[in-house]
């Protein structure tokens, strides 16, 4: 796997901050088809490092690049899922219009759109649901359909803000897993940020923890085997290691 993600030292501060620096001088490399976790305490600049990457945000100082280019020359091939699923569906229109709505700028013909939402859907185990509007539809069903939308142009990479905190533990498994799935099926490069140690190990081939007042942040390998599953991936040796570990370094002991 080749250098893919790379960030040259970057630095983002905002008004509101008073002059405090969120992200400060950072270079990072990611490799193509990795799935990263980005993890940390709050407040170190998780998901500004995760809007950075993805050209939500701008750096003051430094460059981002994606294969060589500025994430606004990729775009419509980047995917953004939120935590807050409510608030990113169009509550008036279905799971499938909300779904070919992301692919406007990508396929000309409505019907087009339609069928491969449908697909999407499909992909995301919403098939007998996907004339329902959000409303209508679970937390973990909600999630899915803001997944197949994030995905319905194919993405090069996946941005992920903790998008299944708000989701009971059974759901947010089931979504790790088809994540896991999908990113493996399509080779998406993926990158999530949560608070969630166990969920960072058990997605990730790598995890990057953020430090207040440290510039550069640890890059630390997950090798457990994939394919994973959530019994004896989470017994396995290497992941009761590697929690432990998790745990002291972002406590900062």
């Amino acid at each position: 796997m080749n250098e893919f993600i790379e960030l040259g030292d970057v630095s983002k501060s905002f008004s509101s901050s008073a002059g405090h620096r969120v992200i400060q001088d950072l270079t990072l490399s990611i490799k193509r088809g990795q799935v990263v976790a980005i993890c940390g305490r709050s407040g170190v600049g998780k998901t500004t490092l995760l809007r950075l990457i993805a050209g939500l945000e701008q750096p003051d100082t430094g460059t981002v690049e994606i294969n060589g280019e500025p994430p606004a020359n990729i775009y419509p091939r980047l995917g953004w899922v939120n935590q807050d699923y409510s608030r990113s569906l169009f509550p008036w229109l279905s799971a499938k219009s909300n779904v070919a709505m992301a692919m406007l700028s990508s396929i000309k013909f409505k019907k087009q759109r339609l069928l491969e939402a449908e697909r999407w859907l499909g992909e995301t185990g919403l098939t007998s649901s996907m004339d329902l509007r959000p409303w209508q539809l679970s937390g973990g069903m909600q999630q899915r359909v803001a997944i197949s939308r994030a995905l319905s142009n194919l993405p090069l990479v996946l941005c992920l803000d903790e998008p299944f905190a708000s989701l009971d533990s059974n759901t947010r498994e089931e979504l790790q897993d088809l994540i896991l799935s999908l990113a493996s099926k399509y080779e998406i490069t993926v990158i999530i940020v949560t608070h969630d140690i166990e969920e960072a190990i058990y997605m990730a081939d790598e995890i990057i923890v953020l430090r207040e007042n440290v510039k550069s942040p640890m890059q630390i390998p997950v090798t457990l085997q994939r394919p994973r599953d959530q019994i004896n991936s989470k017994s396995d040796p290497v992941f009761i290691q590697l929690k432990v570990e998790l745990r002291r370094i972002i406590a900062g002991e």
